[in-house]
């Protein structure tokens, strides 16, 4: 859950109408329900009852309106010049094993100059490591691969979505490909990095597996730069998000893999914040707040 969900909810309470509000908030009414089915399957109730005539608040959905009217009256409060120039506090944000930061140093910036009082400091480790960290609170929130976030236990928000691509040697039968489909990888040997650095591999073989294949995984490594250097050697391919300028990596190429096959998994890729699900750092929900006034626009092409 994060403040948009809150607006988005705060919207449909107001119009009872979900065609009413989704215009209201310039979004579609299919994108408006999924939003408030996660926001419901994350609290773990049912905040409507729908159907053909009205929408009405359940008993839970009256009391969560409660909280959330509070919530926002108190956010208001801090937004207010006076008042965030005196919040005082920490906050620990986590780089995990991830090629891609360029975002999140902006939005930190425009961070410490809403919120002063606030310090931050910076870690950088692999990406379980740094979950483990923000599950014992040595980490309040952290940038990491969508792939990689576990399905319990944390909340997320998407920072910029990022297009899938193959990584292959200069040579490599498929290097002067711009689009390739999951399929016509299935007698390719790859390279993956270890579960217990990134849990992104288990995403990517479950989506080979949808494609009809399993993925010959010939040899993995816990460092993302290390995997790069393997396949300009020739080892095998893999898959990326976010490779960095590729003009460092002068052997490489980058193929677009078509998911538009797979587009549930298509619209969760991408570079996010994540932190702990519960009693984390009172701070976070500012934080969050403003990286969803800032951030990039998700469609954005990478």
């Amino acid at each position: 859950m994060v403040f948009r969900d809150i607006e988005y909810f705060l919207m449909v309470v107001e119009c009872l109408n979900f065609s009413a509000a989704a215009e209201k908030l310039y979004i579609s009414q299919p994108g408006l329900s999924k939003v408030i089915s996660n926001l419901e399957k994350s609290l773990g109730v049912k905040l409507f009852e729908r159907s053909t005539r009205r929408v009405k608040l359940t008993e839970a959905g009256r009391r969560f309106y409660i909280q959330s009217k509070n919530y926002m009256e108190y956010c208001a409060k801090l937004s207010e010049k006076g008042d965030a120039e005196e919040i005082v506090g920490s906050l620990a944000i986590g780089f995990g094993n991830v090629v891609d930061d360029i975002y999140l140093p902006s939005i930190i910036e425009k961070f410490q100059e809403k919120y002063p009082g606030i310090s931050i400091a910076s870690t950088f480790s692999s990406s379980e490591t740094m979950l483990n960290n923000i599950e014992t609170r040595h980490v309040d929130v952290g940038l990491i691969s969508s792939f990689a976030i576990p399905p319990q236990g944390f909340q997320s928000s998407l920072l910029c979505r990022c297009k899938l691509h193959l990584v292959v040697w200069k040579g490599h039968p498929f290097s002067n490909r711009n689009r390739i489909k999951l399929e016509e990888l299935k007698d390719e040997n790859f390279v993956f990095i270890e579960r217990n650095v990134n849990r992104g591999s288990d995403i990517l073989s479950s989506m080979c597996a949808r494609a009809g294949f399993s993925p010959k995984i010939i040899e993995y490594t816990n460092d993302f730069r290390l995997m790069f250097m393997l396949i300009t050697q020739k080892k095998g391919v893999t898959f990326n998000l976010t490779l960095p300028d590729v003009d460092t990596y002068k052997n490489l190429c980058c193929i677009e893999v078509d998911m538009s096959d797979y587009p549930d998994i298509e619209a969760m890729a991408g570079m996010a914040l994540v932190w702990k699900k519960k009693d984390c750092n009172p701070i976070v929900p500012l934080f969050i707040r403003v990286m969803e006034e800032n951030r990039p626009d998700l469609a954005l092409e990478r």
